[in-house]
């Protein structure tokens, strides 16, 4: 790392495989690592990694500040399985989707080529799972 100076400060991990983000994280003191998964927080909490950089923030941010911030394992178990809602799923396009159900404004949901629109059903079980997990008091 020495060889790049202050020019390379950290990565945004988008393989969902933590050992290499732990690996990542080692490459240098200081070497900021960011994870794509909320799972991660507690670990960036106290270990290797900076945070998480993550599309479902989006959903979930009051969740994971409380998680990180706090250490709330409650907050974050909600944070977790709102990210799961899209699994196997077309990840921009859902967040996406619930985005405009949450805010009450189709113009959410539009995506722009090359992605599409995901499927009415993986809408439906999206905010069927996203307004029963907010539903519970996660305080």
């Amino acid at each position: 790392m020495s060889g790049f100076g202050d020019r390379i400060a950290g990565l945004k991990d988008s393989s969902g495989d933590l050992g290499f983000s732990r690996a990542a994280a080692a490459v240098a003191p200081g070497f900021a690592v960011f994870p794509s998964n909320e799972a991660a927080l507690f670990e960036a909490r106290n270990g290797p990694f900076a945070g998480c950089i993550s599309a479902t923030v989006n959903l979930n941010a009051d969740l994971c500040a409380r998680a990180y911030r706090g250490g709330d394992a409650v907050a974050l178990e909600a944070a977790v399985t709102i990210r799961k809602l899209f699994d196997g799923k077309p990840l921009i396009a859902g967040v996406k989707a619930l985005l405009a159900h949450v805010h009450d404004d189709p113009a959410w949901a539009r995506v722009m080529p090359p992605l599409t629109v995901g499927s009415a059903a993986d809408r439906a079980v999206a905010v069927a799972g996203y307004d029963a997990v907010r539903a519970r008091r996660v305080a």
